[in-house]
This record gives C-alpha cells, structure tokens and sequence, in this order.
C-alpha cells in the first residue's frame, strides 16, 4: 500500500512544472546534504542535554549505533538520529530525541541516499503515538491548506476492524504523507519525501526486489 501511495504521489509530482521550495521539518528541508545536515542545530523544545546526532555509518566507537535493515544498507541508505537527556533523568545514557510537530510530538528519523554526486536527504519520517496524531495533523493543514485523503480498512491481530486514514499534501519537488492508524492501532506515521531523491531510492529498491524475484 505505500508503495502504491509513493507512486502515485511521485507521477503527479514529477508531471507538476509549478517551481517551488521542498517541504521542511521545523526549518530542515528534504533534498540538503548530508554535511549540510550534520552542520544544522539539533531542535531542542524540551531542555534537554547532551544533545548529540548517530548515523547508521559511523565508526566513531562511543557513537550510539542501531539497526538499518539489510536492504537499505545495501541499497547504500544512511539514517541518523538525534539522542539527548532530559534534565531530570540526567543519569541515563541518551535516548532517542523528541521534538514538536505542531501540537503533536515525534521522533525524526533522517534517511538519506545518493544521488551520483553525494549523499542527500530523502525522507524525514516519524512513527509515534497515536495521540499526537490530532495536533499535527491540523498544523499541516493550518501550513498547506486541506490534503488529499483515503481511508483503507485496519484490522488488529487480535481481530478488531477499524479504519485507517491517509493524508498527502505535495508540491511539485516534495510530498507529506500522514498516516493515522498505521502498521498499528495506536500509532501515527508521518513522513516528509523530497520527490526526485526518493524515486531514486524506489527505483534501486524495485530492482533489487526483482533481483530477489529471480531468484524464486
């Protein structure tokens, strides 16, 4: 299903000629560098310390490290992260950093790929409690006006049915999904895609899936 929903964002996207700047997450646009990323500030909202940034390719031994799947890293995708303390909790090693998203909250993760010159920021996503889910989505709205929406039936394990719904604004170089429902019953997914960068991605993600195919 979102790889249905990508596609379809991307042909309108790629078909839009309308010249215009690239979705940002609190001032970080999709499409920078990775070196223009790294230079960035970390968005601080709760005071926390120790701020600090980890991606899936340091080797910096006291860097925080975490799992990219095995397709991405061979797909040559980099993801980071930022991790900080809270001020109350100093004692703890740093945890994975939250910042505002309007009334709502989330975890960034930053996913970047390369585009034949140098590593570049594809995507900007957030998978979060679903309670935050109310007050970003009606900041987007607020900021680009009224989305495009489907809804998709959302079964639980245990057997529950209810009903997921799927938000997209976009402009010609970039698109926002909001998700509500997504993957689980109680979480939101939220991701910022810059268009040409993130085709670039799918199309080396389609044909290692095909090189996968062949293999059956």
């Amino acid at each position: 299903m979102k790889r249905y929903l990508w596609t379809l964002v991307l042909i309108h996207v790629a078909g839009n000629a309308q010249a215009t700047e690239p979705y940002s997450v609190r001032g970080l646009p999709v499409g920078i560098t990775m070196e223009e990323f790294l230079k960035s500030p970390i968005i601080n909202d709760d005071g926390n310390t120790d701020l600090q940034t980890s991606c899936s390719n340091d080797t910096h031994p006291e860097r925080k490290r975490y799992y990219l799947n095995e397709d991405d890293r061979n797909l040559g995708v980099v993801e980071c992260k930022w991790y900080s303390k809270r001020p109350n909790v100093a004692w703890m090693s740093p945890s994975e950093h939250w910042i505002d998203l309007g009334k709502g909250k989330g975890t960034p993760v930053f996913r970047f790929i390369h585009d034949g010159t140098e590593l570049k920021l594809f995507e900007i996503k957030f998978y979060a409690n679903s309670t935050y889910y109310g007050g970003i989505f009606d900041a987007l709205s607020a900021k680009y006006g009224k989305p495009a929406t489907t809804s998709s039936p959302f079964k639980t394990r245990a057997g529950g049915e209810f009903t997921s719904t799927t938000s997209t604004w976009k402009n010609s170089v970039s698109f926002i999904v909001l998700t509500f429902r997504c993957r689980h019953l109680q979480r939101y997914c939220l991701n910022f895609n810059h268009a040409r960068l993130t085709k670039i991605y799918q199309d080396k993600k389609n044909r290692l899936d095909a090189k996968a195919a062949g293999k059956i």
